[in-house]
């Protein structure tokens, strides 16, 4: 597994193996952003979190000849991903969408799509679609998202397709006025000459 390694000021660095990220967290240089609590790190002295985004303590300048050109967007897109992988994982032990034994449902991949993130999931025996349906309020409120969809397989039932949807591409940021407005307002004819406007008695 591999780590994404930001920069002090939150642009993308590098990308390691969770070994050397361990040993950044260990020496102090770095902090775990976001960790695969599904898949910790176990030694002889202890259990460790396996980190999926660590955050440098300092800020590293990078030569201007050996700069990656890393776009803004895929930044953005990866930090979402990686954070829906582990909002996901959370949802699934708080909500005890798990077996009796305790194992969780398999994440077997996230990428980001044009209205937020779908992740694909392996469900073990003893879990289904409709269970995470049923707790679709609970997903999107952990995914930060405004909605949330659940898709079964249509052949193998185990797998399930979870889309995050965070924004909707069909929504105007601003509402722009029809020049065809005026026309279809309704129009009130002109008083008679003599009438007043305000359609008063007139006494005779």
């Amino acid at each position: 597994m591999r780590t994404l390694v930001l920069n002090a000021g939150y642009e993308p660095l590098a990308v390691v193996s969770f070994k050397r990220a361990i040993v950044l967290v260990l020496d102090g240089k770095a902090s775990i952003i976001a960790s695969d609590d599904e898949h910790p790190v176990l030694s002889a002295s202890g259990e460790w979190e396996r980190p999926s985004v660590i955050l440098l303590r300092r800020y590293v300048r990078i030569p201007s000849g050996r700069a990656v050109p890393v776009s803004r967007r895929f930044t953005v897109r990866r930090f979402w991903c990686v954070l829906a992988r582990h909002r996901v994982q959370r949802l699934c032990y708080e909500a005890r969408l798990h077996t009796r034994s305790g194992r969780l449902p398999l994440i077997l991949w996230t990428r980001p799509t044009k209205v937020g993130e779908r992740s694909f999931l392996l469900c073990r025996a003893g879990i289904c679609a409709e269970d995470f349906d049923a707790h679709i309020g609970e997903l999107r409120a952990a995914c930060y998202a405004r909605d949330a969809r659940v898709t079964r397989h249509p052949r193998w039932s185990q797998l399930v397709t979870i889309d995050i949807i965070r924004r909707d591409p069909l929504t105007a940021a601003a509402i722009i006025p029809s020049p065809l407005a005026r026309l279809t307002a309704p129009q009130h004819p002109a008083p008679w000459p003599g009438i007043p406007e305000d359609h008063e008695a007139i006494t005779t």
